[in-house]
């Protein structure tokens, strides 16, 4: 099942890296590539490069690289089926699969997402405009809603009625119930699904119209709030509202804020935190994590304490052991609302994201903060209770320095805390406190790596910019500057460099190695594809820098270095007691300066470069 392989190399040819690219950061011509600000991670000064011709990008800040399908997957979260469909609508190819029902079944997304679409209008329309939704337009403007924000986020109105929506969009029965937007009732007609409520259009991470979420007007029937039942295209397991939205803002600051509820992500959008999400109904799923964590690394919580708190506990440490995730929670007053805080004191709301604590932190303070210290009976409970938290933690270490916190908070011996925490009985589990609590200390570190490359400590620029990174052996390799550029030439033009130099002239058996594949295939990918992630990035950084220099200029300065080395190892051997040693020696020193000089006139180099090459491919040891 997939793609048919003619129709994803077309994609590939037609897509244009610059344009994609420029969808999310502004490029600037800068000689033959183009450069920027990266996508991938805050920065002041541009380190994000592309090289529009290869269709390849790589930021010397953060070390993201990738072609434009790369591209496309990390910005968007797509698997690499999705951003072929991404990229090929964009640029206009018509894609062939090669299973039929597989092309049969996206079809059958696309249309039952074009009526959700369809229904989002009308909804939104009679919102704005409906006599019958004048209970709502007034109960949205006691909320503190203006138009501007009801017509941003599209919010719609659904009839208090059965079957407006279905007269409306005409739908067959089967589309009707695919969709989720109505059913069949016992009578056989068609029913809307959403009666009588302020609906709020729910859309997957490309933007795709996949359900609503409806909430009833004060004092109406029914829940408070109803979401689309899950469908061919929902399913609230996975989905959380707003990510199309919060994408860009979320891979921008390394974090998504995670809400229960829609208003709670409008409020965080009011008080200047775009990156909030919400659950749909249901509480946090491993689902939801492993999509999230295609755009960050932190997660900040923002629910109330029944939800953060111990009955989540054992999800949230295993999570962030599995997926490597930094989850806080936020600080709020008791009984806040995201939603209304954000009309009432939204510094106070973006306040609580910047200063989010980390999730156990969190639930320690909330115990120690409700007890009563003014007693031993009440410290001692309070420990009890602590204890109780951290030992949830599968981390020893980490619930031995919150055992030293407990201790000096409650004023109790830290030896006895820890033999507390120790005991089976502290696994029982404390009682549910308020609402998180908590003050910062700092963001996390950019787990991606260094910031530049400028303090390799190498003798030049050239050096400095490609020297490896890492903490590998290599990263005390000197990389000579010509080696590089003849590297960077192989990669921009192959056939030309490939006729005036050979690997053996390397002085870096790994470049040269890197060298000789490169002349060989001619195909930068497959090159890519088949070495370790080092050499890797190090191909991916040269490609994305303008190959400036002339390959006989390259080529000859390359020759030059090999000459010198060789020189020099004549003169390590020589045997200073052999008259027929000093005899050779003396027409190979000729030899060698007479090719030096050779290599630095432009009418000779040509030439010069010619000998050499059938010199060294003739294996012979005779220089003269």
């Amino acid at each position: 099942m997939g793609i048919v392989d003619e129709d994803i190399q077309r994609v590939k040819d037609v897509s244009d890296i610059v344009q994609v690219v420029s969808g999310y950061t502004q490029l600037k011509r800068v000689g033959t590539r183009f450069s920027g600000l990266c996508p991938f991670h805050s920065e002041r000064s541009g380190s994000f490069s592309v090289n529009a011709e290869k269709g390849l990008y790589y930021c010397f800040g953060c070390h993201v690289k990738g072609d434009v399908i790369t591209f496309v997957r990390e910005k968007e979260g797509f698997d690499f089926i999705e951003a072929i469909e991404w990229l090929a609508n964009k640029f206009g190819v018509q894609l062939r699969y090669t299973d039929a029902n597989q092309g049969k079944d996206r079809k059958r997304k696309e249309q039952l997402q074009e009526l959700i679409h369809k229904s989002a209008d009308w909804y939104h329309e009679l919102l704005l405009t409906s006599p019958s939704a004048a209970p709502a337009r007034a109960y949205l403007r006691e909320r503190g809603f203006t138009g501007q924000m009801v017509r941003e986020f599209q919010m719609g109105w659904a009839p208090d009625d059965w079957d407006q929506l279905a007269k409306h969009l005409r739908a067959s029965n089967q589309d009707l119930v695919d969709s989720g937007l109505g059913m069949i009732n016992r009578r056989n007609r068609q029913q809307d699904w959403f009666r009588a409520r302020v609906l709020f259009p729910i859309r997957d991470a490309r933007g795709n119209y996949i359900g609503f979420g409806g909430r009833v007007l004060p004092g109406g029937d029914g829940a408070k709030y109803m979401n689309s039942k899950d469908s061919v295209v929902y399913n609230k397991s996975s989905v959380l509202y707003g990510l199309d939205r919060a994408k860009s803002d979320i891979v921008a600051h390394e974090e998504v804020v995670i809400c229960e509820g829609y208003t709670d992500v409008i409020g965080y959008n009011i008080a200047g935190v775009p990156r909030a999400v919400a659950t749909c109904g249901t509480a946090l799923t491993e689902r939801h994590v492993k999509e999230l964590k295609k755009y960050c690394n932190r997660v900040v919580l923002s629910f109330d304490g029944d939800n953060a708190g111990q009955n989540a506990a054992a999800r949230f440490y295993e999570w962030e052991k599995q997926y490597d995730l930094d989850v806080r929670v936020v600080d709020l007053p008791v009984g806040a609302d995201p939603g209304d805080l954000a009309f009432s004191d939204p510094d106070r709301l973006a306040a609580a994201v910047k200063e989010a604590r980390p999730f156990l932190e969190f639930r320690v303070n909330r115990v120690l903060r409700a007890a009563d210290m003014d007693t031993v009976e009440g410290r001692a409970r309070a420990a009890e209770e602590a204890i109780s938290v951290v030992s949830e933690h599968p981390d020893k270490l980490v619930q031995d320095a919150y055992a030293l916190q407990i201790a000096d908070h409650t004023q109790m011996a830290a030896e006895t805390i820890r033999s507390m925490l120790a005991s089976p009985r502290s696994s029982r589990p404390a009682n549910p406190s308020p609402r998180p609590g908590g003050r910062n200390d700092g963001g996390r570190q950019d787990n991606r790596g260094s910031n530049g490359y400028a303090d390799r400590g190498y003798g030049n620029q050239q050096t400095q910019r490609y020297g490896s990174n890492g903490g590998s052996p290599r990263q005390a390799e000197r990389l000579a500057a010509v080696e590089l550029l003849a590297l960077q030439l192989a990669i921009q033009e192959p056939a030309a460099i490939g006729d005036l130099v050979v690997p053996d002239v390397f002085s870096s058996d790994r470049l040269g190695d890197l060298f000789s594949l490169l002349i060989q295939h001619q195909d930068f990918n497959s090159v890519a594809e088949s070495v370790d992630p080092e050499d890797q990035s190090l191909l991916y950084r040269l490609a994305v820098e303008g190959a400036e220099a002339e390959p006989l200029d390259v080529a000859c300065q390359l020759w030059r270095l090999f000459i010198e080395r060789e020189r020099n190892d004549r003169l390590r051997n020589f045997d200073a007691g052999s008259t027929q040693d000093q005899a050779a020696l003396s027409l190979e020193m000729r030899w060698f300066q007479e090719t030096l000089e050779s290599l630095t006139v432009e009418e000779s180099q040509e030439v010069t470069v010619s000998q050499l090459l059938a010199w060294l491919k003739s294996g012979t040891e005779e220089v003269v």
